[in-house]
């Protein structure tokens, strides 16, 4: 779970999940439970609560062929009404073959803490650790109830930390049809009742006049006040100032690229004083132009900026840019990308026209054009993913013209959900998995530039390495070492922060740390609570 591609693949993802989680259950304590009780005067402002769409869940049979064996998790807070309800779609408790919905109580920290969870508790579902289930989280009913009538966007409600999800995205997607009939039937039944949630008018008017307050928010300066911390910290011998500033993969990624673009740079440059052709000079402008991009890299990779940039993508229209805005400078990720791309094509195409019509080397300057035919289709599918109708394609997915148009013919993968079913069930089920696991790596085209980087910067790695091992006292080997290495690892980073679910998370900063710290400004100790979640059912 992806936003590029970032913000369109965030919106996709959130919307899906959000719709779907809603479809995720029904609660089994019944309609007299303390916590429905808790909920009562809330619910009668609110035309969707979760209660509304979980109820139908519960008992439903069968289950989903797509959906057995799933076990997913839905948390809404709010103050003392936080609560988290298991969608369990294991076939393995109730009777059997049906869908059975719990609650959980959560811990006093999530209850109290300020920050938005990361993740679910800690605390068992039967045989299940809750922290490796599928789980999204809302702020609170109204969130809840704003996103399912459409008065609040997925995006804003995501960039803004109202709403937050964790692990597998594949479990929501398969919820789909089985979230809209819920919702069918709870209409229906409302429409035989006489009325539902929702229908108190004084409550309506109330969550409006709420709606109009919130709307005379800058949305902007709530996601900054969401992601950025309140005090920059600044004392490089604490922890806090180090997170701030490696505390994502994407910001490692590019403080690598930098290593690496500075190297490079110097290394081209210092080549200069011993000779002075025209690759020599080319390269030397490269590695310019890839310290730049590398600078611009580092800016947007900050959490708030990320996120900024996902909600303006969204929230204007490509229409009203101009054309230079449109497909050259709409967000700091498609700046940083056409710089990358100019420090490789602007020097070789310098150098072709120079070996053609200068120095007569005609063989290099076949060479070079092939060279650059080859690169432009590839840095292509990055620059193109970061352009805003791109972004927004797909339903909000990003645009996926390397799969659709290069990945799937080659590989042969087909969709039977579009007709292209092959003969068989056994081969049919087979190519559906094969065809989901490729659209899930590289079914956009940010996923796919990614992986491009990565291989690029694999293979650049691998190269290098002999190097040093057979000349450790070369400068020129060591100067290749770190002009390459730290990219082939930050390629490497930067294909697992494309992910959506991966986004503004780290694999050296755990998002443990940060919930310890909430449950520290509540005042007490939680260290009960973060032993075990019970559930109430």
């Amino acid at each position: 779970m992806k936003i590029k591609k970032w913000p369109n693949k965030v919106r996709r993802f959130f919307s899906i999940n959000k719709k779907q989680l809603k479809k995720d259950g029904g609660s089994t304590d019944g309609p007299g439970s303390e916590l429905d009780q808790q909920h009562a005067s809330k619910k009668k402002q609110l035309a969707w609560t979760p209660d509304d769409i979980f109820d139908e869940f519960h008992g439903t049979s069968p289950i989903p062929p797509e959906m057995k064996g799933y076990v997913l998790l839905v948390e809404v807070g709010g103050g003392e009404v936080d609560q988290g309800w298991v969608l369990d779609y294991s076939g393995t408790s109730g009777s059997g073959d049906e869908v059975v919905v719990a609650r959980y109580d959560l811990p006093q920290s999530r209850i109290k803490g300020k920050k938005a969870p990361s993740s679910p508790p800690p605390g068992m579902y039967n045989t299940y650790d809750l922290k490796t289930l599928p789980w999204i989280w809302y702020k609170d009913l109204k969130v809840f109830n704003k996103i399912e009538t459409g008065k609040l966007s997925d995006m804003v409600a995501f960039v803004t930390g109202r709403i937050a999800v964790a692990g597998e995205m594949k479990p929501w997607e398969g919820l789909d049809a089985s979230w809209k009939e819920a919702k069918d039937r709870v209409t229906e039944k409302r429409k035989l009742g006489g009325g539902g949630a929702g229908d108190n008018d004084g409550g309506e008017e109330e969550e409006e006049e709420e709606e109009e307050e919130e709307e005379q928010i800058d949305e902007e300066e709530r996601i900054i006040a969401t992601y950025k911390p309140e005090v920059e910290p600044k004392n490089p011998l604490k922890k806090e100032f180090w997170k701030r500033h490696l505390g994502t993969d994407f910001l490692v990624a590019s403080y690598l690229f930098l290593i690496s673009s500075a190297a490079y740079m110097f290394y081209t440059i210092s080549r200069l004083y011993s000779t002075t052709s025209a690759h020599t000079l080319a390269n030397a402008f490269a590695g310019v132009l890839f310290t730049l991009a590398s600078v611009y890299f580092i800016k947007l990779s900050y959490p708030e900026t990320i996120m900024l940039m996902a909600y303006r993508v969204m929230s204007i229209d490509p229409k009203d840019m101009t054309f230079v805005q449109r497909f050259f400078t709409a967000n700091e990720m498609l700046i940083a990308l056409w710089l990358f791309t100019a420090g490789f094509l602007a020097p070789y195409i310098f150098v072709i026209f120079y070996e053609l019509l200068v120095s007569g080397q005609y063989h290099k300057a076949a060479v070079d054009i092939a060279t650059t035919i080859l690169a432009i289709p590839l840095t292509a599918v990055f620059n193109v993913s970061a352009m805003p109708d791109a972004m927004r394609a797909n339903g909000g997915r990003g645009s996926s013209f390397f799969f659709d148009k290069f990945w799937a013919p080659l590989l042969c993968l087909k969709n039977s959900s579009s007709g292209d079913e092959e003969e068989g069930a056994g081969s049919s089920t087979a190519g559906n998995e094969r065809y989901a696991y490729w659209v899930k790596h590289v079914g956009n085209d940010g996923l796919a530039g990614a992986w491009i980087f990565a291989v690029v910067g694999i293979i650049g790695g691998i190269g290098v390495l002999p190097l040093v091992i057979m000349h450790p006292l070369s400068p020129n080997a060591w100067f290749l070492f770190w002009s390459t290495m730290p990219f082939s690892v930050g390629s490497v980073l930067l294909v697992r922060a494309s992910y959506p679910e991966n986004m503004n998370t780290s694999v050296f900063f755990s998002d443990d740390e940060d919930e310890e710290e909430g449950a520290g400004t509540g005042g007490e100790s939680d260290s009960n609570d973060g032993e075990q979640t019970p559930l109430l059912s």
